[in-house]
C-alpha cells in the first residue's frame, strides 16, 4: 500500500508539473484550431475517481515520535546557617539626686487687725431702744443711697449732705413716743397641741387669747372645713381648708378672737397648735 501511495504521488506530482508546462505554452503560443475531440466515458472517469478514493482511505500516515533528553536535576543548595554573635551593651543607671528645698514656716503668724475683728465680734449686742438717745439736739445719722448702693450727696439746690432729715411715721416725726415701726423675731412658747372635732353647723373650736402669738390648725379629715375669727362660720366661706390642707396666722391675718369652724361632714377633725 506504501508503494501504491507513493506512486500516486509520484503521479501527481508529475501531472502538476505537465499542466503547469502546459499552461507557459498556452500562455505563450496560440493554440492551434483543432476539430479533434477527446472523450472519456464516464464508467472510466468514475472507476478513477474511485480508486483514487480506495487508495486514499487506506492510507496511513505515521506519527512523528519526538524524544527530548532529561533535564538534569537542580543540585541540593544546603540552607545557609549565619551565627551573628549577641550585642551586650552594658548602660551604667542614671545617679540624679534631688535635695528637697528646705521650707521654714514662722513660728508665730501675725494678722493686722484681727484683734479688732474678733473684739468686734464677740462684743455682746446692744439690748436697748437707740432711739431713747435720738432727740433734737441729738438727730439721727441717715446715709440715703440709690438703687445702685451709691449714696446720695446731692438733693438738689442748696440742701445737701450732711444735712439733717427728719423720718415720719405717718405725718408724725419719729421720737421715743412715736418710735420707727421695727418687725421683731423672737422665740414663741407653745401651748399643748389639741383637736377639735368639727361638726356641720358652726361652733367654737378655739376661745379667744389676748397672749395669742401664733396658730397653725390643720384639716386631718378627708373633709373640707371653713375658719372664722369671733364670727359665725359659713361653710366654703372665708378661710376654708380642704382634705389635709394648712393655715397659720401671719402679720396680716393675725387674730386673738375666738376661732369658729363649720365642716361639710360631721366628726371632721381639726388639729390646733397655738403660739404665746
Amino acid at each position: 500500500m506504501e508503494k501504491i501511495a507513493l506512486l500516486l504521488n509520484n503521479s501527481i506530482n508529475l501531472l502538476s508539473r505537465k499542466f503547469d508546462s502546459l499552461a507557459l505554452e498556452l500562455r505563450n503560443k496560440k493554440a492551434p484550431i483543432m476539430n479533434s475531440q477527446i472523450s472519456i466515458s464516464e464508467d472510466v472517469s468514475k472507476g478513477i475517481s474511485q480508486a483514487v478514493e480506495r487508495s486514499l482511505d487506506k492510507l496511513v500516515i505515521p506519527s512523528p515520535k519526538i524524544t527530548f533528553p532529561e533535564y538534569p536535576k537542580f543540585p541540593k543548595i544546603p540552607t545557609p546557617i549565619i551565627n551573628i554573635p549577641e550585642t551586650v551593651v552594658n548602660v551604667p543607671p542614671a545617679q540624679i539626686t534631688v535635695e528637697p528645698a528646705k521650707v521654714e514656716f514662722p513660728k508665730e503668724m501675725k494678722i493686722e487687725g484681727m484683734d479688732k475683728l474678733l473684739e468686734s465680734v464677740n462684743r455682746e449686742t446692744y439690748s436697748g431702744n437707740i432711739f431713747d438717745e435720738v432727740n433734737s439736739k441729738k438727730p439721727l445719722a441717715v446715709m440715703i443711697l440709690d438703687s445702685k448702693g451709691r449714696q446720695i450727696t446731692d438733693f438738689g439746690g442748696e440742701f445737701s449732705a450732711p444735712s439733717t432729715v427728719a423720718l415720719r411715721v405717718g405725718t408724725t416725726t419719729i421720737s421715743s413716743t412715736n418710735p420707727l415701726p421695727v418687725i421683731t423675731r423672737s422665740a414663741l412658747t407653745a401651748n399643748s397641741p389639741t383637736f377639735a372635732t368639727v361638726g356641720v353647723a358652726s361652733a367654737q373650736a378655739l376661745a379667744s387669747n389676748t397672749s395669742r402669738k401664733g396658730l397653725t390648725i390643720t384639716n386631718t379629715s378627708s373633709n373640707t372645713i371653713s375658719i372664722a375669727f369671733g364670727a359665725t362660720a359659713v361653710l366654703n366661706s372665708g378661710i376654708t381648708l380642704t382634705a389635709y390642707a394648712s393655715f397659720s396666722m401671719d402679720e396680716y391675718s393675725f387674730s386673738t378672737s375666738a376661732i369658729n369652724c363649720i365642716a361639710s361632714a360631721v366628726s371632721s377633725n381639726l388639729s390646733i397648735q397655738e403660739f404665746q
